[in-house]
């Protein structure tokens, strides 16, 4: 279980990290000119089908009966696939970057959806960098 656990966080931590590196990468791609603003339109559109897919699945717990377990299960392998797209797709900005972590956040919803004190410093680490990327994001600089 422990080791599960690190295993997990130092996934977190190098995805941070690695993403932090990737969007340093496209801002300076972005500087010189070379990336297309709607490169990542396609990861934008899959990411909320994945989220659309989340709300279906949460209507369907609810409801009973042989049918229903039948379209959950198809319901919840179509968000494993688009959770797979999500994760092969190599962003071209930094919105594609950022948008891809707060998909990782809200997979992990329970996790860090809690006091940001009792959180591990990888998680603290996650957090911050992912709210740096959406504030340069927002603000334009990347």
């Amino acid at each position: 279980m422990q080791q599960t656990t690190l295993t997990r966080r130092g996934i977190l931590a190098g995805t941070a990290l690695a993403a932090l590196a990737g969007a340093n990468a496209t801002a300076t791609r972005a500087l010189a000119g070379a990336v297309d603003p709607d490169g990542d339109a396609p990861l934008l559109d899959i990411c909320r089908r994945w989220r659309e897919m989340a709300l279906v699945i949460d209507g369907m717990a609810d409801e009973q009966g042989g049918s229903v377990t039948d379209r959950l299960e198809n319901a919840c392998d179509e968000r494993r696939r688009l959770a797979n797209a999500i994760t092969n797709h190599r962003p071209q900005t930094a919105a594609g970057v950022l948008e891809k972590l707060r998909v990782l956040r809200e997979f992990d919803e329970e996790r860090f959806d809690c006091d940001p004190g009792s959180l591990n410093w990888e998680d603290r680490l996650f957090l911050s960098a992912l709210a740096d990327l959406e504030r340069l994001v927002v603000g334009g600089i990347a």
